[in-house]
């Protein structure tokens, strides 16, 4: 392109040619119009704007160009939905993750008068990824100590120790070893305070993504009720934006 070519296509007067839109209205002052349609006939660059501008209005008129259909906002409310129930599914997921799980056993209502002494944690056929677990049990009335009895199934580990507390945690000197089924025994001193054979559970262990799932399974009640809100607000929430989608004008 040569300077001539470029020199046309630039205003020769910018200042002036920001009022050519006073063309369109019929009270501007007639003086300002001379000079606006003399700027025009002089400035090739304002000519071949404001043809530009005719042959678009021309062509919206006759419907050969569509005018742009208007944004449709969604409303907000659905988005509030998401977010409240995302949130509601992570503190479930929270919950499920630090509290203690509920066995298949524990599952049934028992009145407190007639709670039965049990091994507390790990419950019975949890699974843990925890090497040194704490094991934890019902603490009885009148005993000096417990002893404490934890195999693995396959009679290859054994580990043995009295606790006078109603707990005791795997020392580093002889963790579970991976993938194996343990149970666990507690005997009071005296024994006849325990029901006959002790107090007894079993465990197993496994990977941290295996323990996880186990803990999500076996949430406790008021972690599945979080998550149940969750996921129904979620659910909701998804509905309404769906529902307050833009829906395309149908054709004249």
């Amino acid at each position: 392109m040569t300077n001539d070519d470029r020199d046309q296509y630039e205003c020769l007067d910018p200042a002036l040619a920001e009022q050519l839109w006073k063309l369109e209205l019929a009270d501007t002052e007639p003086a300002l119009r001379r000079r606006l349609q003399v700027h025009v006939r002089h400035c090739p660059a304002c000519a071949l704007t404001l043809a530009l501008d005719a042959e678009i209005a021309s062509a919206v008129r006759d419907g050969k160009l569509a005018r742009p259909a208007a944004a449709v906002a969604r409303p907000g409310w659905p988005r509030w939905l998401i977010g409240g129930g995302g949130l509601a599914l992570a503190a479930s997921l929270t919950l499920a993750l630090v509290t203690p799980p509920s066995s298949l056993l524990s599952r049934t209502t028992v009145r407190a008068d007639q709670a039965v002494p049990t091994v507390e944690r790990p419950v019975a056929g949890e699974v843990i990824a925890d090497a040194r677990p704490t094991i934890v049990w019902t603490a009885l009335p009148g005993a000096r100590s417990y002893e404490v009895d934890v195999r693995s199934d396959d009679g290859v580990y054994a580990w043995r120790t009295r606790s006078e507390e109603a707990r005791v945690i795997v020392p580093a000197d002889a963790p579970l070893p991976g993938r194996q089924r343990f149970r666990v025994n507690v005997v009071p001193v005296p024994a006849y305070l325990a029901p006959e054979g002790g107090l007894g559970s079993s465990f197993r262990r496994g990977s941290l993504v295996e323990a996880g799932w186990y803990r999500i399974r076996r949430a406790g009640a008021l972690a599945r009720m979080v998550g149940a809100l969750g996921a129904l607000v979620v659910a909701g929430g998804v509905l309404g934006w769906w529902w307050g989608r833009p829906r395309p004008e149908p054709a004249p």
